[in-house]
Formats: C-alpha cells, structure tokens, sequence
C-alpha cells in the first residue's frame, strides 16, 4: 500500500515575489513609521492628492511626510506582491495522520545503527524533491526573526489598521482643537475695538432700543438717543472665557458698542442734527403732507376699485340665478309639452291633448340648492382672494406711509440691529451659530460664503472603521485556514504552501 501511495504525486506551488528585498526594505520602513507618532508632522517631501471624486470645494489635499511615507509604503507593498510569479512541483507524498504516516511512524526509524536498511520508496524522483526544498526556502524569504511571514503580515495588516485609525482621529481632533483655538483667539481679536457692556445691567435700554422703528411721525417727539452707562462695562476673563462685570455677573454674549462708532460718529451724528434741527422739521412735516395726500388718493381709489369689483359679481350673480330660473321654467314647459305629445300619438281621445303642466318644485329647489352652493363656494373663494389683496396693499400702505426719522436712524441703526441679533440667536442655523463667539450681530447678518459640497462616497469612506475591517479581514483568512485542515484527500497540500 505504501509503494502505492508513493505513485500518488501531490502538487505543491508557491508565489514567489520577484523583488523580495525591496519588499523586505518597503516592510522594514512601514513598520519603523507606524512605531512612532509624531506630533508635528516634517514637511520636506508633500505629497498632493487628488480628492475631486470626494469634494468639489475641495480639489486636493496635501499629505506631509509621515501621512505620505504611509500612503507610499503601503502603495508600493501592493505593487511589490503583485509583481509575483507563480511557481510548483509535483511530488509523491504521504498525508500526515493518515494510516500510511502512522505505519512509518510505528516501525521505521532514522537511527539504524548497524541494522539493514531496506529502501522502501522509489527514490528516483530525487531532483524534484531538490526543487521542493528550494521552494521550502523561498517561503522563508519573508520570515523575521520573531514569527512566521504569514503571521508577520496578519499582524502587520492589524496594526496598519489601528495606526492608520488612530492618526485620523488625533488628526481630525488636533486640527479641529486648532481651528477652534485660532478662532476664538480671532474672534476676541475682532472685539478689541468695542467697548463690551453688560447685556443684565443694561436689559432695559437693550429693550427700548430693539423696539424702536424708526418713524418720525411717533417718534420725533419722544426719542431719546441709545446710550449705555459706563458702570455696565464687562472685562473679559482669559481663563473662563467670560465677560465679567463690576457686580461679577458674567455673559457669554455681551453687548459691543463700536468705539468709533459710539465716540465719534454719535456726537458728530447729534450735533449736526441739533444745528439744522428747524429745517428739517419743515422737511419732515412737508413730506408727511405729501405722503397723507398720496394715501388719501391711495384709499379712495381702493375703495372705488373693491365697490366697482364687488358691484360687478353681484351683478353677475343675479344674471346667473336669472338665467338659471329661465332656464328651468323653460324646461318644466319643453317636458309638458314633450309628455303631451306623446299621449296625443298614443290616443284619439282630445281629453289627452290637453297639456299638463309638470309640478318642477322639488327639482328647482334641489337646482338651487346646488347652485347655491357653487355660488357660496365661487364667494368665499372670491373673498379670500380679495382679503389677500387687501393685506398686500395695506402692508404696501404702512411702508409706504413710514417716515425714516433720520436724526435716530443715523445713530442708532448698529445698535438697534445688534439688540434684535441677540434676541435672535435661537433662530440662527448651525453654520451662523459657529460665528456667535464673534458676535451675535455678525451670525445674523454676516454673508456666508457657500456651503462645501461633498460626495456620499465621502461621508460612506470617512465611516469606515479600519480596525474592524481588518479584523473581518483576519477572521475570513483564518476560517479559510481552517477550511482547508488536512483531510483524509489533504486539499491543503496547495493551500500549506501559498505565499
């Protein structure tokens, strides 16, 4: 039976990599990366590349040098494994743990002594069990000192994986940490040249300032201008981030008064309106003249317009509910007539040709009744329409009839939009919410440029988890391992020597 199965030739066959040293070099140089960190990445050799598949806002993107010593190792080890050839022998072999393997384990020995050796095998096969060895020894090419080549490259593949992850995400976090910082930094910049006062000691002159409108005809007479007391000046506090005032009440978002603005241009802005002051009364109340006599004109040619329009659909109601009526009296006739006719063809008695009305009561009133309906329907539909233009022309007629009263809107406009800013911040969606560490006045009505555009490949790759992929990955490999156990045929033969 043994000199039967050594007829039995198995065929072994290994890939074998046709730059192994640059293989080894690209390992070796892969490795030493992923064993350090470091905190600042060295910029001498950049890498750019092209991300326009992902993002239209953003074209490219630059790797630094431990980012594309990474990306270029791990390029060049696919290469290198692709650059392979395929190589086998065909030899007889036993299969280990069958009954021919434990047979030789049972009576044969390597140490004869002085006993006879009977050659059982046919041996004549010498040359490709020569080639069998070297293949043997090309699979070592890759073995390192501490572990198996296959064992190397599995933990090799887990631990790219993991340094790969974690450089993301202590990037994504540092350069996030970064940008906030500078920003904040910026943002406290840009308040330098305003004078920050207390948004609680000053509620009450906040609020009468959001509610004003600006209109010389209620407003002339009673405006005061805008001004915060010195008392309510907050100080801002480097290690809480706050705005802390005298009574040490603190705020997040304070009141900021440009200093140009509240100590130049509203002095300059109240002088000059107090020298001209008579004349541009004359102005303002000559404007208000015209502008009455315009909505005079205005109302009155409405009003004919609503009367004209609301004359005309009764009109033609009326008309419809006539038309309607004779039509109905003419058709209760035609059917009298229609039913008389045909009993006079029917008989030659004359009682019959006498014509009888058709009592129509109940079908008219139903008529009506639909009619009605319609016409309540066409009526309500009519009046809303006509509300709505009413609305539109009475809102036109208050905007219209608004007199800028300049003195106060000169002065105090900034001061006014920056109140109803901060009373709106709740409002603000999330990319206006990021600009509230500047002010509230700049979330709202700051111009933004557009928002960037990215693919759903992007948001599907950025939510890839590495780690668990490469476990996946390992777990499939090692389920093929096991798959592929020696059997009684030993599939495996291939499988137990595949680089």
């Amino acid at each position: 039976s043994i000199l039967t199965l050594v007829e039995r030739e198995r065929n072994f066959h290994l890939t074998l990599l046709r730059q192994p040293d640059e293989f080894k070099d690209s390992i070796e140089q892969l490795k030493q990366s992923m064993d350090s960190m470091p905190i600042i990445e060295t910029n001498e050799n950049p890498e750019t590349i092209n991300t326009s598949d992902y993002s239209l806002s953003m074209q490219n993107i630059t790797l630094h040098d431990y980012a594309g010593n990474i990306d270029r190792q791990v390029r060049n080890i696919n290469y290198l494994l692709n650059d392979s050839e395929q190589v086998s022998v065909d030899i007889p072999a036993i299969v280990p743990a069958s009954d021919e393997a434990r047979f030789i384990e049972e009576y044969a020995t390597t140490e004869v002594a002085d006993k006879p050796v009977v050659q059982v095998f046919d041996v004549s096969f010498e040359d490709r069990l020569t080639s069998f060895t070297e293949l043997n020894k090309a699979r070592e090419q890759l073995k390192t000192e501490s572990s198996d080549s296959e064992d190397f490259l599995k933990m090799l593949m887990g631990q790219l994986a993991e340094s790969v992850s974690l450089m993301s995400k202590v990037k994504n976090a540092g350069a996030s940490n970064l940008t906030n910082y500078t920003s904040r930094i910026f943002a406290t910049v840009l308040k330098a040249g305003y004078t920050q006062y207390s948004p609680f000691l000053e509620a009450e002159e906040i609020d009468r300032i959001r509610g004003v409108n600006f209109d010389y005809k209620t407003e002339a007479s009673e405006y005061e201008p805008f001004k915060l007391k010195k008392s309510s000046v907050v100080k801002y506090d480097l290690f809480s981030n706050n705005w802390v005032a005298e009574d040490g009440s603190r705020t997040t978002f304070p009141f900021g008064m440009h200093q140009v603005d509240e100590e130049v241009l509203m002095p300059v802005i109240q002088n000059l309106m107090q020298e001209n002051r008579l004349e541009r009364a004359r102005i303002y109340n000559n404007i208000e003249d015209q502008k009455r006599m315009y909505l005079d004109r205005w109302a009155s040619e409405i009003g004919n317009y609503f009367r004209d329009n609301r004359s005309t659909a009764d009109d033609l109601i009326n008309r419809m509910r006539e038309t309607y009526a004779d039509f109905t009296s003419s058709y209760s006739l035609y059917k009298s007539l229609e039913e008389t006719a045909g009993l006079m063809k029917s008989s030659d008695d004359l009682a019959n040709s006498e014509v009888n009305s058709q009592d129509m009561d109940a079908e008219l009133i139903a008529g009506f009744e639909t009619q009605a309906r319609q016409y309540n329907q066409e009526m309500d539909e009519f009046t809303d329409y006509m509300d709505r233009i009413m609305e539109d022309i009475n809102n036109m007629t208050d905007e219209f009839s608004h007199i800028e009263y300049y003195e106060g809107s000169l002065r105090d406009t900034l001061p006014h939009a920056t109140a109803v800013a901060m009373a709106n911040i709740h409002s603000l969606d999330q990319r206006q919410r990021q600009l509230l560490a500047v002010s509230p006045y700049l979330a709202k009505y700051g111009e933004l440029p557009p928002a960037p555009q990215t693919s759903e490949e992007l948001l599907e790759d950025v939510d890839i988890d590495l780690e668990t992929q490469a476990q996946e990955k390992l777990r499939q490999l090692m389920d093929q391992e096991r798959g592929q156990t020696p059997t009684e045929e030993w599939p495996g033969g291939n499988a137990a020597y595949t680089g």
